[in-house]
């Protein structure tokens, strides 16, 4: 699933290894870019599409110039997808997404994930609609994540742990509130009975 998303070292492009017990909950530094290009996937019912910088180009004129287009391909079962985001929906009703309290979820379908390493050094959230998905990151990137998060004040506030809910969280409900609406969005299906039945 993380090489069919696109997922890769944010370092050196490097393969995920998935054999690795501490990459199963996110131990390699991945490109925010490429976080939330695989969630798109899901939202995207599961096509992957490699992310393209361009999408039209209009001319002085009003005329359409050649743009990049997006290399799609099938990548997650649509009921695999279709689950992942039932679930990241509950992120922001019952999981730590709940702090972030993001308004945009009030006009639109929001599903997201928050993060943070273990010394509170890296907190991020990426989250999307049907419409539009971004990753938002607060962390220390310069030293390698040497400096933990923990017992510091930014911006007047002291933090004894800095969590991915606290400062990454209302970076990507502000930008989301900005922007979402611009970009059409719709319920996310709903995944099949069978996943859903305990």
């Amino acid at each position: 699933m993380v090489d069919a998303v696109g997922l890769h070292s944010g370092v050196d492009n490097a393969p995920v290894n998935m054999h690795q017990l501490g990459n199963l909950l996110g131990a390699i530094g991945v490109a925010p870019l490429h976080l939330a290009n695989a969630f798109a996937t899901f939202a995207n019912d599961g096509t992957y599409c490699a992310p393209i910088a361009i999408v039209d180009v209009t001319d002085a004129a009003g005329r359409k110039l050649p743009a990049q287009t997006s290399d799609c391909r099938a990548a997650v079962k649509p009921e695999v997808a279709r689950g992942v985001n039932a679930v990241l929906q509950d992120v922001l009703k019952r999981g730590s997404g709940v702090y972030i309290n993001p308004k945009v979820q009030d006009s639109v379908p929001v599903a997201a994930k928050t993060g943070t390493s273990n010394n509170n050094g890296a907190t991020w959230v990426v989250g999307y609609t049907t419409g539009i998905a971004t990753a938002s990151f607060f962390g220390d990137t310069l030293e390698g994540q040497k400096r933990p998060g923990q017992n510091v004040t930014i911006n007047g506030t002291f933090y004894k742990g800095i969590d991915g809910y606290m400062i990454a969280g209302p970076q990507w409900a502000n930008y989301m509130l900005k922007v979402a609406g611009r970009y059409p969005a719709a319920a996310f299906p709903a995944p099949p009975e069978s996943m859903t039945k305990r």
